[in-house]
Parts: structure tokens; C-alpha cells; sequence
């Protein structure tokens, strides 16, 4: 386990938390659950690294943290910026240099914001990174969010090892391609 002020180990990893001033009036509604993510300032290099976003003014939050806590503890990186608009998802994305974004909607908003942050990464160049979103997503949606380049749908109920098990899968694939 590391000792450092700034570093928390959550498993066989450590987590990665960023505010930014947009998101920093949602810090309150999210209490604990954010201070318990932690800053992490070494080299993760070997370990996916994983951007995780709440869409828009979604305010729901749970679901957000228990899937970034568990990608933690299977052994990724994981950077979670909260509550963002498309531009500052994609360019954190850039900034960070990330090989999946997780994106999570709960609020119906997904149809029109998560095409979006897929055509804005790809206007960046970042063609590779998978992107992925989980929420209360209707069967209905779920071609035409495909068909937009989000592979990874996960509804509520989904195994959080099921969400491991798709990144790693389509991490391995980009790799051999």
C-alpha cells in the first residue's frame, strides 16, 4: 500500500480525481463518495487508463463511482472529472491521453450528448479510444448509440465485472489490430 498524502490506495490501484471549476457547485451532492477517489501523480504506464464523465447536469452520481471504484480495483487507471459538456469530456480525454471514455447518463440526455463527445474525439484524432457509457439507456437507443461508436452499453443491473471484462477484451483487440 502506498503512504503518500496525496495517493489512496483502492485495491491493487489507485484512482484518479479532478474538479474543475464547472463541475466544483456539484462537489457538495456528491460528499464522500468524490474525496474518496484519489490523486494520483506517478507513472501508471502498463494500466488502461480510464476517463469516466457524467453527461451533462445528470446528478446522479452512485452509479459513476462504483463503476470507476471497480475499474480501480481491477487494476486501471481512472480519472473522474464529473458533471462536463461534450468540449471539456473530449478535451480531457486529449489531455490525458486515455484509452477508454466512460460516460454515464441517467438523465435521457445520452441520444445527443454521447454522439457528440464520440464525433469530437475523433475531430481530435483520437479514433482508438473506445468509448463506452452506462445508465438508464432504453433497448430502443441502443443501435443507434452503436451505430455512433459507443460499443459498450451497460443498463443498470449490469455486473460491474461484465464492464471490466468488455474493456479488456476491446483493449486486447486494439492491440493485436
Amino acid at each position: 500500500m502506498e503512504n503518500a498524502s496525496h495517493v489512496r490506495s483502492l485495491g491493487n490501484s489507485s484512482c484518479h480525481s479532478e474538479q474543475s471549476e464547472e463541475s466544483r457547485p456539484f462537489a457538495s451532492a456528491q460528499g464522500d463518495m468524490i474525496n474518496n477517489l484519489s490523486h494520483v501523480e506517478e507513472n501508471m504506464e502498463g494500466k488502461i487508463k480510464v476517463l469516466i464523465a457524467k453527461l451533462g447536469l445528470d446528478s446522479h452520481w452512485r452509479g459513476a463511482i462504483t463503476v470507476a471504484r471497480f475499474l480501480c480495483d481491477a487494476g486501471m487507471e481512472v480519472i473522474f472529472i464529473g458533471n462536463q459538456f461534450p468540449e471539456a469530456i473530449a478535451a480531457a480525454a486529449v489531455q490525458e491521453n486515455v484509452d477508454v471514455v466512460g460516460l454515464s447518463s441517467l438523465s435521457g440526455n445520452h441520444l445527443a450528448i454521447a454522439p457528440k463527445i464520440v464525433e469530437l474525439l475523433h475531430n481530435h484524432g483520437l479514433r482508438d479510444v473506445l468509448v463506452i457509457l452506462g445508465g438508464t439507456i432504453p433497448q430502443s437507443d441502443m443501435a443507434e448509440l452503436n451505430k455512433a461508436g459507443i460499443p459498450g452499453i451497460f443498463p443498470p443491473g449490469t455486473p460491474l465485472t461484465d464492464i471490466v471484462d468488455f474493456i479488456q477484451k476491446n483493449m486486447r483487440s486494439r492491440l493485436v489490430v
